[in-house]
């Protein structure tokens, strides 16, 4: 599986940029600039929190945190 493929399939899980890090052996500021890659192309798209339950987070994220949803072409 690829790093992209990887990267995106952890992000779904609702793992952190630190924790997709260490599961690739990447630093956190290389995990950034892959996320905003998979946004540019599409696979990801940048969402607002909703409230309670529209995310993985359960309530516990913080406003300031970036989150994204899959796209369908992240999804295929």
């Amino acid at each position: 599986m690829s790093r992209m493929a990887r990267t995106l399939q952890l992000l779904f899980q609702g793992r952190t940029v630190s924790e997709i890090g260490a599961d690739l052996g990447m630093r956190g500021e290389a995990v950034e600039a892959m996320i905003d890659h998979l946004v540019r192309e599409g696979y990801l798209s940048s969402i607002q929190c909703g409230g309670c339950g529209f995310c993985t987070g359960g309530c516990s994220c913080k406003t300031e945190q970036r989150m994204f949803a899959l796209t369908p072409k992240g999804d295929a």
